[in-house]
């Protein structure tokens, strides 16, 4: 129970999205985080997992799969584990994370293909996984980066002045 989470929580780790809606609980949140071995992994496995996540990136945030402070996050770490208990490698792990994104995060996913395509020539499908899940493009800065060039190009339209509104 020493990872990220609780290093970085100043000992509150129900303060954040992925567990501070644990409300249901019959215990403290902070009894419960991290208390059971749910998927066992072997030492080789738990570091392939640590070191899979520590790269994988969601445009919610600027923060990677090893710090789960989102239910995106605390989904793929869950994902992950669940692969390595599998015997996955390190690049099944990453490619099956680009198209977990995707789902997840569909338009930063559209526009980071977009990129890819007119910038680099490549198609998403064709593209490395550890590139797109990686914080150049799906941090929340990384595709912040790619949104704006996207939008300097003209690649992107912009949406209409009269949004919908309660009043409309």
């Amino acid at each position: 129970m020493d990872g990220p989470m609780v290093q970085n929580s100043g000992g509150q780790v129900e303060r954040f999205a992925s567990t501070g809606g644990w409300t249901l609980a019959t215990k403290p949140i902070t009894e419960l985080y991290a208390s059971m071995d749910l998927i066992p992994l072997t030492a080789e496995q738990q570091t392939l997992v640590e070191e899979v996540a520590a790269a994988i990136y969601r445009p919610c945030c600027n923060n990677h799969t090893l710090f789960p402070d989102c239910n995106h996050g605390m989904a793929m770490l869950g994902v992950l584990e669940l692969m390595a208990s599998q015997g996955a490698s390190a690049d099944e792990m990453f490619e099956a994370a680009k198209y977990i994104n995707a789902y997840w995060f569909p338009q930063q996913t559209l526009e980071t293909a977009l990129y890819l395509k007119s910038n680099d020539e490549v198609d998403f499908a064709d593209a490395d996984a550890r590139l797109v899940v990686g914080d150049r493009f799906s941090s929340a800065s990384g595709f912040g980066m790619v949104h704006e060039n996207l939008q300097a190009q003209g690649l992107l339209k912009q949406a209409p002045d009269q949004g919908g509104s309660c009043a409309n």
